[in-house]
């Protein structure tokens, strides 16, 4: 049974053993499709949260999740492509503060059927306010759209 609160943390029983309340968010995009422009780094924007504590997900800034306390992170993606033969690459990425880039993966192109990539950061050092972006690149020399099957986007602080 929870007893006490103090500094964020719960005492969870009587020999004062302490647990971290989670600061956690995952967010999907509603729409159907979005339009990634061929050869240009794109970020994602997304329109629902699933879970928002802390206020990590803002509608007023639909492209990111912003750590509400400094500590350790980890973020998740997953993102679906139309099928295109054309092109060499698919790829996906996570971007800290509109800048430096962590855990990028690129794959060659499905031709059938979505291309479902999922992607997981390392644990992330994050100062409060810094902010996560899920970015994405394709090169068929045309619009392809990015698909809701799965493309969700989620951050969980993990600790100090």
């Amino acid at each position: 049974s929870v007893t006490a609160n103090f500094a964020g943390a719960v005492q969870t029983d009587a020999i004062n053993r302490f647990r971290m309340l989670q600061s956690m968010a995952s967010v999907h995009l509603s729409a159907k499709v979005q339009s990634i422009p061929s050869n240009s780094a794109t970020v994602l924007s997304f329109d629902v949260a699933d879970i928002n504590t802390d206020g990590m997900y803002s509608a007023g800034q639909p492209t990111r999740l912003t750590a509400p306390i400094t500590g350790k992170y980890i973020c998740s993606a997953g993102v679906s492509f139309d099928s295109s033969a054309s092109g060499t690459t698919r790829a996906v990425w996570f971007a800290k503060n509109g800048a430096t880039t962590y855990t990028e993966l690129d794959v060659a192109p499905r031709t059938s059927g979505p291309q479902n990539m999922g992607i997981t950061s390392p644990v992330l050092s994050l100062n409060a306010t810094d902010y996560i972006q899920v970015l994405v690149y394709q090169d068929t020399g045309g619009a392809l759209n990015a698909i809701n099957i799965p493309d969700l986007f989620s951050m969980l602080y993990v600790g100090e």
